[in-house]
């Protein structure tokens, strides 16, 4: 019997069988794999069938049974500790020199006895059509877990781990791996969209763009869309520059296709969240007016703060800095107040800061929001208020009443937002650095 003891990355290994072991190849690779139907063949897109799940059946003394290669434990082995394996002929017990060859991560050993002639073949991993499982597993791993492969490559280098080339991770990639990924996106996709129709749900949408690089001259535009009721990702798209007139119009086409895709699909879209990107807001009101369109909050809020930063570091902005915080919480209420999104009330509840920040509290032009609604008990003697006619009012009203800001604010979204997309955004920077370029298919996968 072997008792094998897992100590890390180290594994003791005691046998109390007596030596010599009398057997034809007792180390002879049973690792002979079958070929597994999930493994994907490489085929058009429409036709893929894969899910990254490699199984080796494994023979006597267990029940015949499959264990997924990915699953299953594996150690970091010295050579040194392998040749103490392969010192002896297993037959006759003479000393017979192995001989190690390297197949990437893979380690086949060779021994042949002059004395009785005893053959012996051994492996380190199960093979796929003389493909070893290892070298599949970090090409994999590599991709899954968004490292990059120089990166990686140079790690196993520090620890002179024998391991595959870069050409051999994008063969892989390129034969497998991209195949995989989409084949799990487009079933777990496609899963969401059902789980949408039976639920009967009118789709409320928030969209945002994603470039593969800082700056103007992004060479691919990733647009995705996520519906908010059900806080899942329902489409991405990724457009190269080269299809439309520049980077910047990358998103554009992108919240296009995930449009028509999505109402292909026979899925009904309510309405949709995004940015204040102004070539989106003019295709949703000229081609797409039976959707509504939102504007998140936080983007408008950014623009707004940034103005206010620029006042307030001029000389005398101490009460502008001081209300900062208070301006932008109320653009926030304006907005989630307004459960309906009933634009012209949230224009007139924002209208009324400027008579609010000049201790006005009643008596507001919009007669939609004639006063405010803090009551009479709201501590006005221990703020600083603004006198009217001052340059800081002044310079603060000619920001919070501006034409373009006031008629974004009649389009801010009360209810959904645009936040878990950029979640989901900063998530994808782990797996698609804006340092690194990619190929279509790699970014796509990423």
């Amino acid at each position: 019997m072997t008792v094998m003891k897992d100590t890390g990355t180290q594994t003791d290994v005691a046998m109390d069988i007596p030596y010599p072991v009398q057997a034809s190849s007792p180390l002879h690779s049973g690792y002979s794999c079958e070929y597994n139907s999930d493994c994907y063949e490489p085929s058009i897109r429409n036709s893929i069938d894969t899910s990254f799940n490699i199984s080796m059946p494994y023979d006597a003394p267990h029940p015949p049974n499959e264990i997924a290669l990915q699953h299953e434990r594996k150690y970091m082995v010295f050579k040194s500790a392998l040749e103490k394996l392969f010192t002896s002929c297993s037959s006759c017990g003479c000393v017979v020199k192995a001989i190690f060859l390297e197949n990437g991560t893979c380690v086949n050993i060779s021994q042949l006895c002059s004395e009785c002639g005893y053959h012996r073949e051994w492996s380190s991993q199960p093979k796929i059509h003389q493909t070893p499982v290892g070298n599949l597993l970090l090409s994999a791993a590599t991709l899954f877990t968004g490292c990059l492969v120089g990166q990686t490559m140079q790690f196993l280098d520090a620890l002179n781990l024998a391991r595959i080339s870069e050409s051999t991770f994008f063969k892989h990639q390129k034969d497998y791996l991209h195949a995989t990924v989409e084949n799990v996106f487009s079933k777990e996709q496609q899963d969401i969209i059902n789980h949408v129709k039976i639920a009967n749900l009118n789709l409320n949408l928030a969209g945002d763009g994603r470039s593969d690089s800082p700056g103007h001259s992004a060479k691919y535009g990733a647009y995705s869309v996520l519906e908010c009721q059900i806080n899942k990702v329902l489409d991405i798209q990724i457009v190269q520059s080269t299809e439309v007139a520049n980077s910047n119009a990358c998103e554009l086409e992108g919240l296009k296709r995930s449009l028509c895709f999505l109402e292909e699909n026979g899925l009904i879209i309510k309405s949709l969240t995004t940015d204040r990107h102004t070539s989106v807001s003019k295709f949703i009101r000229t081609e797409k007016n039976y959707i509504r369109h939102f504007y998140d909050i936080w983007h408008v809020a950014k623009g707004l703060k940034k103005k206010l930063d620029h006042i307030s570091l001029k000389q005398g902005g101490e009460l502008v800095n001081s209300w900062k915080k208070s301006i932008i919480n109320h653009l926030y209420w304006c907005a989630v107040s307004t459960a309906d999104g009933n634009g012209d009330l949230m224009l007139a509840k924002w209208q009324s800061i400027l008579n609010h920040l000049v201790n006005q509290h009643t008596g507001h032009p919009n007669l939609l929001f004639p006063s405010c609604l803090h009551g009479s008990e709201y501590n006005t003697e221990n703020k600083d208020w603004f006198e009217p006619g001052t340059d800081d009012y002044e310079s603060v009203c000619k920001i919070l009443d501006h034409c373009k800001l006031e008629k974004d604010i009649k389009k801010l979204s009360p209810i959904h937002q645009t936040a878990a997309l950029e979640s989901f955004h900063s998530l994808v920077i782990k797996f698609a650095p804006k340092h690194t370029a990619f190929s279509y298919l790699g970014m796509r996968s990423r």
